[in-house]
Parts: C-alpha cells; structure tokens; sequence
C-alpha cells in the first residue's frame, strides 16, 4: 500500500494530495494493468440451449453465438457442437411471457482467444439471448481440457478377492522334504 502525502476535508470531500513521483508510480501500475488486459487470453464458454430451438436450427443458433465471438474479436480455437442431454436438475426461464420448466436441453462449447475486455460485452449478448437457458465462460488454456467420462455410481465396487495361487503372486517359501512334496502332489493329484 502507497503511503498518502495528505487528506484534506474540504467542502464535504476528502481530498487526496499525493507527490509528483507517487502520482508518477501510480500511473505506470494503471498502465500495465491495462497493457495486462489487452493481451489475448484463452476462454471457454459452455452454453446450455433450451430444447424449444428445433434441431434444424440448431446449427443457425450456434453460428449466431459464434457470430457473437467474432464480433468481439475473439478467434475460435475449438468447439463441440451441442447434444441433447438430460438436465441434472429442473431449470426454468422466462420466455413467451410465462415460466417454462426445462429437464433436457442442448449443450455445447466454444474454445476462443479474446482480449479480457471483450468477455464483458461477449457476456451481456449471451444474456440477452433468449435460446440460452444458462452459460459459463472460463479463462482456461490453449491445449486440450477434455476429461475422461467416468461412470458415476453412489458406492465403489470391493476389490476382488485374492488368489495366492495366481501366475506371479509371492507365497511364503519354507523348505520341504521330498516325501511330504511326494505326497502332496499324490493328494492334488486324484485320478
């Protein structure tokens, strides 16, 4: 924290006097701070669509969100394009003038590089968009993100009993004389 020259009361404000080289300081910190917001950085927007859009307008409505995109500046590395999936939960939205509850809907994602001041203006065309029931947008990286679909079970299958006399295993080795090897491969041995 900067250290304050002066505070004056004056005329029911707080006036702040800094020195020349403080003001000097606090300058070159905005300016990097704004350098810092002007480098492209890489997002990921995962949008949910109600299931009112028809399926051969489907892919008009994702063009139309990359249209979005594009607008801003941003360049789209990768994509997939939107499922039917069933909903985790029940969801609603305002649309036609009443309340419509949703358990299935289209999801998708985009993968784009934009500035950090695009994101704010890319968000509030999302929201203005009626087709999407929800979105997430995310700074994340350049290179795959995708994860492995794992089953999703409420208890972990026990591990399988163990077999002593499987190839590899290590048992116990004491040593043995001739006759009692001999009989127990005649007691394993029936025919």
């Amino acid at each position: 924290m900067r250290e304050v020259s002066a505070l004056q009361w004056q005329g029911g404000c707080v006036i702040l006097s800094v020195s020349k080289e403080k003001c000097e300081h606090m300058a070159e910190d905005i300016n990097q701070t704004e350098e810092k917001d002007f480098e492209p950085k890489v997002y990921e927007v995962g949008f949910i669509l109600t299931p009112t859009v028809a399926e051969d307008g489907l892919g008009a409505e994702v063009t139309a969100l990359k249209d979005v995109l594009t607008k801003h500046g941003a360049s789209i590395i990768s994509e997939e394009f939107p499922k039917m999936r069933p909903l985790a939960y029940q969801m609603r939205k305002f649309l036609q003038g009443r309340y419509q509850n949703f358990h299935t809907a289209y999801f998708g994602w985009v993968k784009f590089e934009t500035e950090a001041q695009s994101v704010i203006e890319i968000k509030k065309e999302f929201d203005a968009k009626d087709s999407i029931l929800r979105f997430l947008i995310v700074k994340t990286i350049r290179g795959s993100t995708s994860a492995s679909i794992r089953p999703i079970s409420g208890r972990r299958e026990k591990p399988a009993p163990r077999d002593d006399n499987r190839k590899g295993s290590e048992v116990a080795k004491v040593p043995i004389s001739d006759e009692e090897l001999d009989r127990t491969i005649e007691e394993l041995v029936v025919e």
